[in-house]
């Protein structure tokens, strides 16, 4: 379902099947999520390592008000680098597809059983691109043709060697 409020967008969809990877930079206990438990996790970007041994669901990059140690800081948080919302499926006859959602505002998405996701915003435009593959290797062609490839600096750029 699609729920569209000033300030609030949510899109509930059922997946084909629980294989499911992606949704950026988050600490997993695995790659593949668990579809058995509703969980959450947040996209806001900050840019700090995770610091429990134990399951933390935030995202590794940007500052996390919400972080008691936030306030404890000397230094002004800022926020700067983004979330990149990316995932695919692996669909039981072996087809895969991939959905990437664009957004500048501090967003969630919920795994839960069924397998279901349900992804959440506080607004601002949604830009969503389907990638129907079919196989995982063109699922990945069609990412990069949209996003560009990643490239390695020259080996001074690097710093100090």
């Amino acid at each position: 379902g699609l729920i569209f409020a000033d300030k609030f967008l949510q899109i509930a969809t059922y997946l084909p099947s629980d294989a499911m990877y992606g949704w950026g930079e988050n600490a997993h206990q695995t790659l593949k999520h668990d579809f058995t438990v509703y969980r959450t996790w947040g996209m806001w970007a900050r840019d700090e390592p995770p610091y429990s041994k134990e399951l933390n669901t935030k995202n590794l990059y940007g500052s996390d008000r919400s972080d008691p140690r936030a306030f404890k800081c000397k230094v002004q948080i800022v926020f700067r680098l983004g979330v990149h919302p990316f995932y695919m499926v692996l669909e039981p006859d072996g087809k895969a597809h991939g959905v990437l959602i664009l957004n500048s505002n501090a967003q969630e998405v919920t795994t839960a059983p069924g397998p279901a996701i349900i992804y959440r915003t506080i607004g601002g435009n949604l830009d969503l691109y389907f990638f129907p593959g079919p196989t995982p290797e063109e699922v990945t062609q069609q990412y990069l043709s949209l996003v560009g490839k990643p490239f390695l600096p020259a080996y001074w750029a690097l710093g100090f060697q």
